[in-house]
């Protein structure tokens, strides 16, 4: 990696978790060329829907790179071998120069440190406690961020530096989630849904391991905006997600039982 670090990149928990051998290579390939915010890198990709794929597991499963990535501006071109497609080669777009990235993530770092302080005082002590204090303070000092006039949301919303606003969206909100967890070393990754059948778009949130090993699904955005923490979506098992209109491919997560 470069002179910016992700927390793991290849932890056991992640959209990671279901790439083969090739697709891995090209997962920290990735990853390492958006630390170093190189300008280009050659991945061993096939077509773009494995781009596709790739680029929704470095971006959440590492909250930090979205600080760096613009990865809607980014462009690619494939590369053949005797007519074949073999490997793609990705020209990121970053959000401003080093410099400016560093002094992003130290803010948001200052911000995440003041969180820590404020719920680890209030006297959690397990992961599961650590875990409901920091829902409950996402859930009351944050709310869903209001749109802008050209009907989308401001940039800051779509990630960590939603801290420093007050607002944020879906995806937003559950980085943040996966960020700080994966900080103090608890199991968790961001999920990728949708609500209902979809034509509302996608829906992301969290699944996070407890200390007795079981998985549960927990979306901060949807309890979000409150003055007190009414936690109608922490840490629920697959059926009672289900039941709160929450859909997914199950074959890409692990089982909340």
């Amino acid at each position: 990696m470069g002179w910016i670090e992700v927390l793991d990149s290849m932890s056991n928990m992640g959209l990671h978790c279901n790439f083969g051998d090739r697709m891995k290579r090209a997962y920290m390939k990735l990853t390492a060329a958006l630390c170093d915010m190189e300008p280009s890198v050659i991945l061993p990709l096939q077509n773009v829907e494995e781009l596709e794929d790739l680029h929704w597991a470095v971006r959440f499963d590492n909250p930090e790179l979205m600080l760096v990535w613009q990865y809607e501006k980014s462009s690619y071109s494939p590369r053949k071998t005797c007519g074949i497609q073999n490997e793609m080669s990705v020209y990121p777009a970053y959000r401003g120069s080093q410099e400016e990235v560093k002094r992003r993530l130290e803010r948001v770092e200052k911000k995440v440190d003041e969180i820590f302080d404020v719920c680890l005082a209030g006297g959690a002590k397990t992961d599961d406690e650590v875990t409901r204090a920091l829902c409950a303070y996402l859930a009351t000092h944050y709310r869903y961020a209001k749109m802008l006039p050209g009907g989308d949301y401001p940039d800051y919303a779509y990630t960590l530096e939603l801290l420093l606003y007050g607002e944020g969206v879906c995806s937003g909100f559950s980085s943040v989630l996966t960020y700080m967890l994966k900080k103090l070393q608890i199991p968790v990754m961001t999920a990728i849904g949708w609500i209902d059948n979809g034509e509302s778009g996608e829906h992301a949130w969290n699944i996070i391991q407890r200390s007795d090993g079981a998985y549960r699904h927990t979306d901060v955005t949807w309890d979000a905006g409150k003055s007190f923490f009414l936690p109608a979506y922490f840490s629920l098992d697959d059926r009672s997600m289900r039941a709160k209109r929450h859909n997914w491919r199950p074959d890409r997560y692990p089982k909340c039982r």
